[in-house]
């Protein structure tokens, strides 16, 4: 991947992020159920922008790995 993918994918996770907390704030309404865990999206995208942040590491020329 190059930088402008990685960077538009980390863009993308923050943004998840957010969004979910956003939804996952809301007080629940009974008559609507969620139909999604938001906490499970926010999980997943603090762990794609952890994975983004390591590759744009890794790219700058750190060694972040074994070998």
């Amino acid at each position: 991947m190059n930088l402008t993918i990685t960077i538009l994918i980390l863009a993308a996770a923050i943004a998840g992020f957010f969004w979910s907390m956003r939804i996952a704030a809301r007080p629940a309404d009974p008559l609507k159920p969620r139909m999604i865990n938001y906490n499970l999206v926010m999980v997943l995208a603090v762990f794609i922008a952890f994975v983004m942040i390591i590759h744009l590491i890794n790219m700058a020329g750190i060694k972040t790995g074994r070998y």
